[in-house]
């Protein structure tokens, strides 16, 4: 016992790091599978919710697109017939002058 307390009445120096490591090395495999059992569920709902919200917004944004897609169609179409009766004016105006 007097080795490990004159190690850690040497803070600092280099035997404490090996005292960590060993200490660290011994205490791990029983740790980590506590940890781990604790860890687990929140990670598993985490991403669970994480999947829901990408679909959600996946739908969202899916959804965004055909009404974008909707009203670019619907003002093309608007235009067209705008221009189609433009272009009958004009040549009703036209035909009216020639004769």
């Amino acid at each position: 016992m007097a080795f490990v307390e004159d190690t850690l009445k040497t803070v600092g120096g280099p035997s404490s790091g090996v005292v960590g490591a060993v200490g660290a090395v011994l205490v791990a495999p029983v740790v980590l599978p506590y940890i781990g059992r604790l860890v687990r569920p929140a990670l598993t709902m985490t991403l669970r919710k994480g999947i829901v919200l990408y679909r959600q917004a996946y739908h969202a944004m899916a959804e965004l697109a055909e009404e974008a897609r909707s009203e670019i169609a619907d003002e093309r179409r608007s235009e067209t017939s705008s221009a189609a009766r433009l272009r009958a004016r004009q040549d009703s105006r036209h035909e009216s002058k020639l004769t």
